[in-house]
C-alpha cells in the first residue's frame, strides 16, 4: 500500500510539474501594431487573413515562455527565421515574436526625458534617452545607489526592432492610469499616417490629466495637427493600414525618388532616396492616381531614419531572400 501511495504521489507531482513548466505567463506587447501570427501545417508562421491580429503597444497577452521555438516565417521579402512564443489573446491561440514582448504586467509611462543607463548608477554608460510618452514595463522594486533611485525598464527599440532592458531614474516614470493611457495614445498617434486617426488620438490625450512633460508635449502635437496646413485632409477616410509590407524603391531615370509629407506631389519633399532602398509600407491610399502615365497607389513608408509618402509607381515588392537566422523581423507581415 505504501509503495502504491508513493507511485500515486510521484505521478501527481509529475503531472503538476509538467503543467507548471508550460504555464501561461503575463506579457506586454511593446511594438506598436505588434503582430499575432498563426502557424500552418508545415510549421511556418504566417499571416492568416481575418484571423491574425495586430495589437497596440501596451496590450496584455499571455505567452508560454518555456515553449519558445525557432521557426520559419513568411514575410513580404521571402522566408526568414525568428524566435516565437506560443501566445493566447482573447481566448485564441497565436504566435508572437519573442523580441516584441516584455515579460511582466507592470506598465509605466516616461513623463520626462529619461537617460538610459546600462547599470543602476550615475557613472554607468549612458547610451540613449527615452522620450516622454514612451511606454515601458518595469520591475517591482526600486534600486537605490548612493541615495539615487533607479528602476529597471523594458522598452521597444525601434531602430533594432526588439525589446531592450536598461535602467532609468525612478522619478522619470509614472504609474498613473492617465499617463499610461497617454503613452498608448501617443504611440498610435506617431505610428499612424491617417490624419483622422491622429486627430482622434491627440484629442483624446488632451482630455487626460497628464504629468511631467506630457501635457506640453500633447498640446504641442495638438496644435501641429489641427493648425498646420501642410498635410491635406483629402481622402483621409480612404487610407488603409497595412501590416508592415517590405518594398523596394525603384528609380526609372536614375534620379533619387521623392518622399513627400502627404500623398501629393505638390506637398513638401521630406526626403529623397536612392534606387534600391528598402522601406516598410504601413499605410496605403486606396484611390489610385496617374503620375507620368503610371497608375498606382500612394504608400506611407518608414525606415529607422525617415517616414513619408511615396508613389506606388516608384515601389516594388521586396525580392524574396534565402532563409536566414539573424532573427531580423523588420519586414514581417503580409505579401502584397
Amino acid at each position: 500500500m505504501k509503495k502504491l501511495n508513493k507511485i500515486l504521489i510521484f505521478a501527481f507531482l509529475s503531472i503538476f510539474g509538467t503543467a507548471n513548466i508550460f504555464a501561461l505567463e503575463s506579457a506586454i506587447m511593446m511594438r506598436e501594431g505588434g503582430t499575432l501570427w498563426r502557424q500552418n501545417d508545415k510549421g511556418e508562421i504566417y499571416w492568416e487573413n481575418k484571423v491574425s491580429r495586430t495589437v497596440p503597444a501596451g496590450t496584455p497577452i499571455e505567452i508560454e515562455r518555456d515553449k519558445a521555438f525557432t521557426a520559419t516565417y513568411v514575410s513580404s521579402s521571402g522566408r526568414k527565421t525568428a524566435d516565437f512564443y506560443p501566445a493566447k489573446f482573447d481566448g485564441n491561440d497565436f504566435f508572437v515574436f519573442t523580441s516584441h514582448v516584455a515579460l511582466g504586467e507592470i506598465t509605466a509611462s516616461v513623463i520626462s526625458k529619461a537617460t538610459l543607463y546600462t547599470f543602476p548608477k550615475l557613472s554607468a554608460f549612458r547610451n540613449a534617452i527615452l522620450e516622454p510618452g514612451t511606454l515601458v514595463v518595469t520591475g517591482t522594486d526600486e534600486i537605490t545607489q548612493n541615495g539615487i533611485k533607479f528602476m529597471e525598464v523594458q522598452f521597444f527599440d525601434t531602430s533594432a526592432w526588439l525589446v531592450k532592458t536598461r535602467y532609468v531614474l525612478a522619478s522619470k516614470l509614472s504609474y498613473r492610469t492617465d499617463d499610461i493611457e497617454g503613452a498608448r495614445l501617443l504611440g498610435v498617434f506617431y505610428s499612424s499616417a491617417a490624419q483622422s486617426i491622429k486627430r482622434e488620438m491627440i484629442s483624446t490625450a488632451l482630455d487626460l490629466k497628464l504629468s511631467g512633460e506630457l501635457p506640453e508635449l500633447v498640446e504641442r502635437e495638438y496644435e501641429k495637427i489641427f493648425l498646420s496646413q501642410s498635410t491635406s485632409s483629402e481622402n483621409e477616410t480612404d487610407i488603409t493600414s497595412l501590416p508592415d509590407v517590405a518594398k523596394i524603391v525603384i528609380s526609372y531615370n536614375g534620379e533619387e525618388v521623392n518622399v513627400y509629407a502627404s500623398p501629393d506631389i505638390e506637398s513638401k519633399v521630406v526626403k529623397t532616396v536612392a534606387d534600391g532602398t528598402e522601406v516598410i509600407a504601413t499605410q496605403m491610399l486606396e484611390n489610385k492616381v496617374v503620375i507620368d502615365e503610371v497608375e498606382g497607389n500612394w504608400f506611407f513608408v518608414a525606415t529607422s531614419k525617415f517616414s513619408g509618402w511615396i508613389f506606388g509607381g516608384n515601389l516594388s515588392n521586396s525580392a524574396p531572400t534565402e532563409t536566414n537566422t539573424d532573427n531580423s523581423e523588420n519586414n514581417d507581415e503580409l505579401i502584397f
